[in-house]
């Protein structure tokens, strides 16, 4: 019954209806339950809807299993009841018969196993919602693991495709955040991508190109693979005798710290996502596993993503102004990623971001009073309601990675202090980075001092802005203030432009005292816009004195 395309549409729409109605009922009760008994209510809703879905994701499969290994990692931002709950789903799915994988498997062969295979395992030793993994010996006693791909498996995921296209449907129609996201770019990524994780001949070249990648020094790597014997639906590899990165008790058991770990992880995923621009897209704790003296070793690269050299550097400037914690250089990376509506008051938006960046960071609401708490939630609907902020559908699965990658971190470090984490793997690696690509004019300054020097040199544009605003306002008070009014003005205007000419090249001869020559060169060369601007308000006031207007003010005062 489960493989019937009419029924897991159903099955799967209804459950999703009912899961928005169960919430929204939820959002118009909440004015008048008391807080603690809120937070009560709310709990046993996420637990029982957990539990449904864990039932129906186990006894459909497919496209679902996917979902729930999704929500289960994200500790960082879920519930624990919640994603405790759903963690099974890792390691819980229901194997193949073996009899069902064995005729899977000399179908693609086109002949016995036994003339490839010394022997195979009587049981599958993991069991995952496309194929289902068993141990095996090839005719010289190496040891292999065989992945599988379930009978009739691209026909259930096609049946799921169309039940996740009405959901979204639903909920682009019904539902206020739905319109913020371009869900049917989205969909189509999804199509893509898990269409994609399908084709096993497909995953093998992307393990090959991941391997390519491969920083020595962050000890990761991937498994041998035996290319004769794979098909679009066989993959076999190299066995690996690890565990589960957040296996916490066998990390203590072999002597490995879970903060180091955590360090290489993080630096992989950093490297995967700006340096090379070809990440793991499903980096689930199953699919990273730990080696006794330390390695990390990815496996199953079917669900991959890419990112182009443009986006690359928008992500740069991104974590370089997230580590600067200059919040409005945030926002303007952002916008150019398109997370950001170009029409958005992105003022508005960057002390929002500060203050969820805070709460994010520091783990919770302690810092926090309930009335600052429910006017960042406000502002944050507010945006999403009004499309401020949007999900660009070519980085859903990113934001999916990077949200798994999260959680597993809040498993391994609960504690783990991100902006220092981000600071310690994110300098050298940029530096390597724009290191190799000279060629490029932009990457002959360090990233962050680059993202400086950016809002340094609009500083006089924006000064200049600023004096015609206050000009234009200040042409309605003219007649009740004297000249001298602005005789003050441009004088304190003169003042801070030269402060700030004087201050960079004090800063420039400091840097380059400290063999920081690069850094020195940039912010003498930044204070040069500033010379220039001051000798122009020499100028901008002699015409102003000189213009009726300011005559006309003296002589009414």
């Amino acid at each position: 019954m489960k493989t019937n395309r009419l029924y897991r549409i159903w099955v799967i729409t209804t459950m999703s209806i009912r899961f928005f109605l169960e919430i929204w009922w939820f959002q118009q009760r909440k004015a008048k339950l008391p807080p603690r008994e809120l937070t009560l209510q709310w709990e046993l809703l996420l637990k029982q809807q957990a539990k449904r879905f864990k039932a129906r994701a186990l006894s459909l499969e497919g496209i679902l299993i996917k979902v729930g290994q999704f929500l289960s990692t994200r500790a960082d931002l879920l519930p624990a009841i919640f994603t405790d709950e759903l963690s099974g789903l890792i390691d819980q799915v229901t194997p193949v018969p073996r009899e069902a994988a064995l005729k899977v498997l000399e179908s693609q062969w086109q002949a016995p196993y036994t003339e490839h295979l010394l022997e195979i395992g009587t049981a599958a030793v993991a069991s995952a919602s496309i194929a289902v993994v068993y141990k095996a010996k090839l005719l010289d006693g190496t040891a292999v693991a065989i992945k599988i791909q379930r009978p009739r498996i691209d026909r259930i995921f096609q049946a799921d495709f169309r039940a996740i296209r009405i959901v979204m449907k639903l909920t682009k129609r019904f539902t206020s955040w739905g319109k913020s996201l371009d869900l049917d770019r989205l969909y189509s990524e999804l199509v893509e991508i898990v269409s994609k994780e399908l084709d096993f001949i497909q995953e093998m070249q992307h393990a090959e190109s991941f391997e390519r990648n491969i920083d020595p020094a962050l000890r990761v790597r991937v498994p041998k693979y035996y290319t004769a014997l794979i098909t679009r639906r066989i993959i076999v590899m190299e066995w690996i005798e690890g565990f589960l990165i957040t296996d916490l008790q066998a990390l203590h058991k072999h002597g490995l710290k879970p903060k180091e770990i955590v360090q290489r992880f993080a630096a992989s995923f950093l490297q995967q996502l700006i340096v090379d621009g070809f990440f793991h897209a499903d980096p689930h704790p199953g699919n990273i596993r730990l080696e006794a003296d330390g390695t990390l070793v990815f496996i199953d690269f079917g669900m991959m993503g890419s990112i182009s050299r443009a986006q690359r550097t928008s992500f740069i400037s991104l974590i370089s102004a997230l580590l600067l914690q200059n919040y409005p250089l945030m926002v303007t990376a952002l916008a150019e990623l398109r997370f950001v509506n170009k029409v958005a008051d992105q003022a508005q938006i960057a002390d929002a971001m500060e203050a969820a960046t805070n709460l994010y960071l520091s783990r919770g609401f302690q810092s926090f009073d309930e009335q600052a708490i429910q006017t960042l939630m406000t502002q944050l609907r507010s945006f999403v309601n009004g499309n401020a902020i949007q999900m660009p559908a070519e980085f859903a699965f990113l934001g999916r990675a990077a949200g798994i990658v999260s959680g597993v971190i809040a498993t391994l470090a609960p504690d783990v202090d991100y902006l220092a984490l981000g600071k310690e793997i994110a300098k050298p690696m940029l530096d390597k980075t724009f290191g190799n690509e000279r060629k490029d004019v932009r990457y002959s300054i360090p990233p962050i001092l680059l993202l400086t020097g950016k809002a340094i040199l609009r500083l006089p544009l924006q000064l200049e802005q600023l004096l015609q605003i206050q000009i234009r306002q200040g042409e309605l008070s003219l007649k009740q203030s004297r000249a001298n009014g602005w005789t003050k003005y441009y004088q304190k205007k003169q003042k801070f432009t030269a402060l700030l000419f004087v201050s960079l090249w004090l800063a420039a001869i400091g840097l380059y005292a400290f063999q920081s020559h690069e850094a020195g060169y940039a912010a003498a060369v930044s204070s040069l816009p500033f010379l220039v601007y001051y000798r122009s308000l020499d100028k901008k006031f002699e015409r102003m004195m000189a213009s009726p207007l300011t005559e006309q003010a003296g002589d009414l005062a």
